[in-house]
Protein backbone atom coordinates (compact mmCIF):
# COMPACT_ATOMS: atom_id res chain seq x y z
CA UNK A 1 0.00 0.00 0.00
CA UNK A 2 1.41 3.28 -1.06
CA UNK A 3 1.84 6.35 1.56
CA UNK A 4 -1.13 8.29 -0.35
CA UNK A 5 -3.39 4.95 -0.53
CA UNK A 6 -2.22 4.74 3.54
CA UNK A 7 -3.03 8.62 4.34
CA UNK A 8 -6.37 8.35 2.69
CA UNK A 9 -7.45 5.64 4.10
CA UNK A 10 -6.36 6.94 7.52
CA UNK A 11 -8.12 10.15 7.25
CA UNK A 12 -11.45 8.17 5.84
CA UNK A 13 -10.76 6.13 9.33
CA UNK A 14 -10.69 9.04 11.33
CA UNK A 15 -13.78 11.00 9.54
CA UNK A 16 -16.11 7.81 10.09
CA UNK A 17 -14.75 7.58 13.48
CA UNK A 18 -15.78 11.08 14.19
CA UNK A 19 -19.31 11.80 15.73
CA UNK A 20 -18.49 15.64 15.23
CA UNK A 21 -18.11 15.42 11.28
CA UNK A 22 -21.13 12.88 11.15
CA UNK A 23 -23.12 15.84 13.36
CA UNK A 24 -21.86 18.72 11.49
CA UNK A 25 -23.27 17.15 7.91
CA UNK A 26 -26.47 16.76 10.05
CA UNK A 27 -26.69 20.21 11.43
CA UNK A 28 -25.38 21.96 7.90
CA UNK A 29 -27.95 19.54 6.14
CA UNK A 30 -31.11 20.40 8.57
CA UNK A 31 -29.97 24.30 8.61
CA UNK A 32 -29.82 24.65 4.27
CA UNK A 33 -33.17 21.95 4.03
CA UNK A 34 -34.86 24.74 6.30
CA UNK A 35 -34.21 26.93 3.87
CA UNK A 36 -35.36 25.00 0.73
CA UNK A 37 -31.51 25.07 -0.62
CA UNK A 38 -30.16 22.17 -1.98
CA UNK A 39 -27.37 20.56 -0.48
CA UNK A 40 -24.89 17.96 -0.86
CA UNK A 41 -23.12 15.90 1.56
CA UNK A 42 -19.77 13.41 1.26
CA UNK A 43 -19.85 14.32 -2.68
CA UNK A 44 -17.58 12.11 -4.42
CA UNK A 45 -15.15 13.71 -6.65
CA UNK A 46 -12.32 11.64 -9.17
CA UNK A 47 -12.49 8.16 -9.59
CA UNK A 48 -11.08 7.15 -6.66
CA UNK A 49 -12.98 7.83 -4.12
CA UNK A 50 -12.63 11.30 -2.68
CA UNK A 51 -15.49 13.10 -0.65
CA UNK A 52 -16.27 16.66 -0.05
CA UNK A 53 -18.22 17.22 3.42
CA UNK A 54 -20.69 19.82 2.10
CA UNK A 55 -21.60 21.02 -1.24
CA UNK A 56 -24.54 23.75 -1.10
CA UNK A 57 -25.53 25.30 -4.95
CA UNK A 58 -27.47 28.54 -4.60
CA UNK A 59 -30.15 30.12 -6.53
CA UNK A 60 -29.72 34.18 -6.48
CA UNK A 61 -32.42 33.66 -3.46
CA UNK A 62 -30.82 31.46 -2.19
CA UNK A 63 -27.82 33.45 -1.27
CA UNK A 64 -29.89 36.41 -0.11
CA UNK A 65 -31.63 33.89 2.66
CA UNK A 66 -28.06 32.53 3.17
CA UNK A 67 -26.71 35.72 4.07
CA UNK A 68 -29.94 36.98 6.07
CA UNK A 69 -29.97 33.74 8.67
CA UNK A 70 -26.81 31.71 8.35
CA UNK A 71 -23.12 32.44 9.36
CA UNK A 72 -22.39 32.02 5.27
CA UNK A 73 -22.61 35.99 4.30
CA UNK A 74 -20.20 35.13 1.44
CA UNK A 75 -21.74 32.42 -0.33
CA UNK A 76 -22.08 32.12 -4.01
CA UNK A 77 -23.20 29.80 -6.55
CA UNK A 78 -21.56 26.84 -5.64
CA UNK A 79 -20.12 26.30 -2.24
CA UNK A 80 -17.79 23.60 -1.37
CA UNK A 81 -17.63 23.42 2.43
CA UNK A 82 -14.93 21.34 4.49
CA UNK A 83 -15.44 21.24 8.69
CA UNK A 84 -12.28 20.73 10.47
CA UNK A 85 -12.90 20.11 14.44
CA UNK A 86 -10.43 20.58 17.51
CA UNK A 87 -9.75 16.36 16.97
CA UNK A 88 -9.07 17.41 13.18
CA UNK A 89 -7.78 20.78 12.84
CA UNK A 90 -6.92 22.51 9.70
CA UNK A 91 -3.24 22.40 8.28
CA UNK A 92 -1.82 24.20 5.76
CA UNK A 93 -1.69 19.88 4.30
CA UNK A 94 -5.37 20.30 4.70
CA UNK A 95 -5.64 22.84 2.96
CA UNK A 96 -4.01 21.66 -0.26
CA UNK A 97 -6.68 18.08 0.08
CA UNK A 98 -9.35 20.73 0.25
CA UNK A 99 -8.64 22.98 -2.30
CA UNK A 100 -7.42 19.98 -4.75
CA UNK A 101 -10.53 18.11 -4.01
CA UNK A 102 -12.50 21.49 -4.61
CA UNK A 103 -10.56 21.68 -8.03
CA UNK A 104 -11.99 17.96 -9.01
CA UNK A 105 -15.52 18.97 -8.18
CA UNK A 106 -14.80 22.27 -10.37
CA UNK A 107 -13.56 20.08 -13.19
CA UNK A 108 -16.00 17.44 -13.20
CA UNK A 109 -19.23 19.43 -13.37
CA UNK A 110 -17.78 22.29 -15.43
CA UNK A 111 -18.39 24.61 -12.82
CA UNK A 112 -17.91 28.66 -13.86
CA UNK A 113 -15.07 29.25 -11.64
CA UNK A 114 -16.49 33.50 -10.67
CA UNK A 115 -19.31 31.93 -9.04
CA UNK A 116 -17.93 29.39 -6.58
CA UNK A 117 -16.01 29.50 -3.19
CA UNK A 118 -14.29 27.28 -1.02
CA UNK A 119 -14.91 27.35 2.78
CA UNK A 120 -13.18 25.50 5.70
CA UNK A 121 -15.08 25.74 8.80
CA UNK A 122 -12.89 25.42 12.07
CA UNK A 123 -13.70 25.13 16.20
CA UNK A 124 -10.60 27.11 16.95
CA UNK A 125 -8.78 29.30 14.96
CA UNK A 126 -6.46 27.28 12.43
CA UNK A 127 -3.15 30.49 13.11
CA UNK A 128 -0.57 28.65 11.55
CA UNK A 129 -2.52 28.65 8.26
CA UNK A 130 -3.89 31.73 8.63
CA UNK A 131 -1.13 33.68 9.70
CA UNK A 132 2.61 31.58 8.31
CA UNK A 133 1.63 30.42 5.16
CA UNK A 134 2.14 33.50 3.13
CA UNK A 135 4.82 31.50 0.85
CA UNK A 136 1.38 29.15 -0.10
CA UNK A 137 -1.35 31.67 0.39
CA UNK A 138 -2.18 34.61 2.13
CA UNK A 139 -5.16 35.61 4.22
CA UNK A 140 -7.04 38.97 5.11
CA UNK A 141 -9.28 38.96 8.20
CA UNK A 142 -13.08 40.37 7.50
CA UNK A 143 -13.85 40.55 10.63
CA UNK A 144 -12.60 38.51 13.38
CA UNK A 145 -14.43 34.83 12.88
CA UNK A 146 -13.85 35.35 8.97
CA UNK A 147 -10.76 35.53 6.75
CA UNK A 148 -10.50 35.20 3.03
CA UNK A 149 -7.81 33.69 0.57
CA UNK A 150 -6.12 36.38 -2.41
CA UNK A 151 -6.82 33.72 -4.86
CA UNK A 152 -9.11 33.24 -7.90
CA UNK A 153 -11.08 31.17 -6.43
CA UNK A 154 -11.74 32.56 -2.78
CA UNK A 155 -11.13 29.90 0.23
CA UNK A 156 -12.98 31.67 3.00
CA UNK A 157 -11.74 30.17 6.20
CA UNK A 158 -14.76 30.53 9.70
CA UNK A 159 -13.57 30.32 12.86
CA UNK A 160 -16.72 29.19 15.34
CA UNK A 161 -15.25 30.29 18.47
CA UNK A 162 -15.13 33.69 17.31
CA UNK A 163 -18.95 33.71 16.20
CA UNK A 164 -20.83 35.95 18.34
CA UNK A 165 -23.42 34.06 20.24
CA UNK A 166 -26.85 34.72 18.55
CA UNK A 167 -29.88 32.16 16.93
CA UNK A 168 -28.50 32.44 12.98
CA UNK A 169 -24.70 31.25 14.37
CA UNK A 170 -26.48 28.14 16.79
CA UNK A 171 -25.66 25.61 14.15
CA UNK A 172 -22.38 26.33 14.14
CA UNK A 173 -21.86 27.16 17.33
CA UNK A 174 -22.72 23.42 18.42
CA UNK A 175 -19.13 22.85 17.16
CA UNK A 176 -16.76 25.42 19.63
CA UNK A 177 -14.55 24.62 21.92
CA UNK A 178 -15.81 23.92 25.42
CA UNK A 179 -16.24 27.57 27.39
CA UNK A 180 -17.97 28.82 24.04
CA UNK A 181 -20.32 25.85 23.94
CA UNK A 182 -21.36 26.44 27.32
CA UNK A 183 -22.15 30.26 26.45
CA UNK A 184 -24.07 29.15 23.28
CA UNK A 185 -25.80 26.46 25.49
CA UNK A 186 -26.96 29.09 28.47
CA UNK A 187 -28.12 31.22 25.31
CA UNK A 188 -29.86 28.49 23.79
CA UNK A 189 -31.69 27.45 26.96
CA UNK A 190 -32.16 30.71 28.13
CA UNK A 191 -34.11 31.61 24.57
CA UNK A 192 -36.05 28.40 24.69
CA UNK A 193 -34.20 26.74 21.60
CA UNK A 194 -34.18 23.34 23.23
CA UNK A 195 -34.34 22.04 19.30
CA UNK A 196 -30.42 22.27 19.92
CA UNK A 197 -30.46 20.97 23.47
CA UNK A 198 -30.53 17.75 21.99
CA UNK A 199 -27.50 17.76 19.35
CA UNK A 200 -25.82 19.45 22.54
CA UNK A 201 -26.30 16.25 24.41
CA UNK A 202 -24.93 14.24 21.96
CA UNK A 203 -21.93 15.91 21.39
CA UNK A 204 -21.10 17.18 25.68
CA UNK A 205 -23.77 15.24 27.63
CA UNK A 206 -22.64 16.07 30.94
CA UNK A 207 -21.94 19.48 30.52
CA UNK A 208 -25.54 19.83 28.67
CA UNK A 209 -27.22 17.81 32.09
CA UNK A 210 -25.25 20.04 34.42
CA UNK A 211 -26.13 23.50 32.42
CA UNK A 212 -29.82 22.12 32.44
CA UNK A 213 -29.66 21.75 35.87
CA UNK A 214 -27.99 25.19 36.62
CA UNK A 215 -30.40 26.95 34.22
CA UNK A 216 -33.61 25.08 36.09
CA UNK A 217 -34.91 24.80 32.82
CA UNK A 218 -35.59 20.79 31.47
CA UNK A 219 -37.64 20.73 28.24
CA UNK A 220 -40.67 19.11 29.12
CA UNK A 221 -42.37 18.21 25.35
CA UNK A 222 -41.67 14.76 24.61
CA UNK A 223 -39.67 15.42 21.87
CA UNK A 224 -37.33 17.47 23.87
CA UNK A 225 -36.27 15.03 26.63
CA UNK A 226 -35.45 12.01 24.38
CA UNK A 227 -32.38 12.47 24.52
CA UNK A 228 -31.97 12.34 28.36
CA UNK A 229 -34.36 9.15 28.70
CA UNK A 230 -32.00 7.60 26.15
CA UNK A 231 -29.05 8.31 28.80
CA UNK A 232 -30.36 7.76 32.33
CA UNK A 233 -32.65 4.46 30.70
CA UNK A 234 -36.03 3.68 31.94
CA UNK A 235 -34.92 2.13 34.90
CA UNK A 236 -32.78 5.25 36.58
CA UNK A 237 -35.47 7.23 35.82
CA UNK A 238 -37.95 5.31 37.13
CA UNK A 239 -36.13 5.67 40.81
CA UNK A 240 -37.08 8.80 41.08
CA UNK A 241 -40.71 8.62 41.03
CA UNK A 242 -43.13 7.20 43.71
CA UNK A 243 -45.18 4.38 43.07
CA UNK A 244 -48.42 5.77 43.14
CA UNK A 245 -47.34 8.60 39.95
CA UNK A 246 -45.97 4.90 38.03
CA UNK A 247 -49.53 3.36 39.00
CA UNK A 248 -51.67 6.60 37.69
CA UNK A 249 -53.23 6.13 34.55
CA UNK A 250 -53.06 1.94 34.17
CA UNK A 251 -55.66 0.32 34.45
CA UNK A 252 -55.46 -2.11 36.80
CA UNK A 253 -58.06 -4.90 34.97
CA UNK A 254 -56.07 -5.04 32.09
CA UNK A 255 -52.58 -5.54 33.66
CA UNK A 256 -53.96 -8.49 35.47
CA UNK A 257 -55.07 -9.84 32.78
CA UNK A 258 -51.79 -9.65 31.18
CA UNK A 259 -49.43 -11.50 33.75
CA UNK A 260 -49.19 -14.28 36.01
CA UNK A 261 -50.45 -12.75 39.48
CA UNK A 262 -49.57 -16.06 41.57
CA UNK A 263 -46.25 -15.74 40.31
CA UNK A 264 -45.54 -12.30 40.72
CA UNK A 265 -47.13 -12.58 44.25
CA UNK A 266 -44.63 -15.60 44.72
CA UNK A 267 -41.99 -13.20 44.86
CA UNK A 268 -43.10 -10.27 46.60
CA UNK A 269 -42.57 -10.24 50.57
CA UNK A 270 -45.80 -9.74 53.29
CA UNK A 271 -45.44 -6.37 53.93
CA UNK A 272 -44.78 -5.61 49.72
CA UNK A 273 -48.07 -7.34 49.32
CA UNK A 274 -49.68 -5.30 51.75
CA UNK A 275 -48.54 -2.18 50.25
CA UNK A 276 -49.57 -2.95 46.36
CA UNK A 277 -53.13 -3.80 48.09
CA UNK A 278 -53.64 -0.73 49.92
CA UNK A 279 -52.77 0.94 46.57
CA UNK A 280 -54.97 -1.37 44.36
CA UNK A 281 -57.81 0.11 47.02
CA UNK A 282 -57.21 3.15 46.53
CA UNK A 283 -57.10 2.92 42.80
CA UNK A 284 -60.70 1.51 43.00
CA UNK A 285 -62.37 3.32 44.84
Amino acid sequence: MTDEENTTKNTDTEKASNPYDALFKEIITELFSGLDIPIKTEQEVSRKPRTIDVVVTCTKEDIERAKRDTPFVFFKKNNIIEFKSLADPLTIWEYHKIRGRGHLYIAENKLATPDTIMCAVCSSEPRKVLCQSQDTVEFRMVNPWHYISNEKIPFHVITIRKLETEYKNYPLLLFAPIRKFKEFLKHAIDNNRFEYVGYAYMLHPQETKEMLMMTGKIPIPEENVKFIVNDLTPERILRYIDIEDRLRGIDVEDILRRVDVEDILHHLSDEDIQKLQKLLNRKNK
